[in-house]
């Protein structure tokens, strides 16, 4: 199996269990090898971010290669930093903003920890909210959200608020494990993937209780901002006049 990060100029890829990154650059129809990077042990995935290339290590480091210029980095001129170790070598990376600073949220097994380059990378905090493996991550900055998806069957929304993250809401549609998230910035809306169905989430904006149902897609709410200050018994009041809102989170 192998992985891929694409960038605008470049495309990585690494076999997974590989110990060296290959570099290719897209001409007309045909891709052209550009050279090949060490990895400084064996790769489980890549991705590409604003901050540069993530590649996660079978020996539970995250390396990343700021890349500002791959030449010098495949001649070996650039020396990767490093974060973790984390409690699972991760495919779950993302870059986030917030407040005045960017970091890095990194799945450690069924926790997220967030993690801010001072004069290194350190942890800033740990989130826990799933009870399995954190599977897929991405960040919608307009929003300030970081989605999560598990092995739990949960979607997690987390969002930095007073000073630190926290876990805004869990959404239960799903029946089995939930293992590919992304935000379309557009609606926006948020994707969740298991391997029987695709979710689309979309915020909702007014306290009401909206969930439509087409063309075999879901599209409710996040339904913890919907609900707040209505008691257990409106909230199931609300979702039992719609046939389609069979799992509808109400907040405690």
């Amino acid at each position: 199996a192998y992985s891929l990060a694409v960038s605008t100029q470049w495309v990585a890829s690494a076999s997974e269990g590989g110990t060296s990154i290959e570099f290719w650059q897209l001409n007309s129809t045909s891709l052209i090898s550009l050279g090949t990077m060490a990895a400084g042990g064996r790769v489980r995935y890549l991705k590409h971010t604003a901050l540069g290339l993530l590649g996660s290590r079978e020996d539970e480091m995250v390396a990343l290669w700021p890349l500002a210029d791959l030449p010098t980095a495949l001649a070996g001129g650039e020396t990767p930093e490093t974060l973790g170790p984390f409690s699972w070598a991760p495919k779950a990376m993302e870059m986030v903003t917030f407040g005045q600073k960017q970091g890095l949220a990194v799945a450690s097994f069924a926790d997220i920890e967030i993690w801010v380059k001072l004069t290194g990378w350190s942890k800033l905090s740990r989130l826990s909210g799933h009870s399995r493996l954190v599977t897929s991550l991405s960040f919608l900055p307009s929003l300030g959200l970081l989605a999560s998806a598990s092995m739990d069957s949960n979607v997690g929304i987390w969002h930095h608020q007073g000073g630190s993250w926290k876990l805004a809401t869990l959404l239960y549609d799903h029946n089995h494990p939930v293992n590919a998230i992304a935000w379309i910035p557009s609606g926006p809306l948020l994707a969740s993937g298991d391997e029987k169905e695709l979710i689309l989430w979309r915020p909702a904006t007014s306290p009401s209780c909206e969930f439509t149902y087409s063309m075999g897609y879901y599209l409710p709410g996040f339904n913890r901002y919907v609900v707040e200050g209505r008691t257990v018994d409106e909230c199931q009041s609300l979702c039992c006049e719609n046939p389609w809102c069979t799992s509808f989170d109400y907040a405690e």
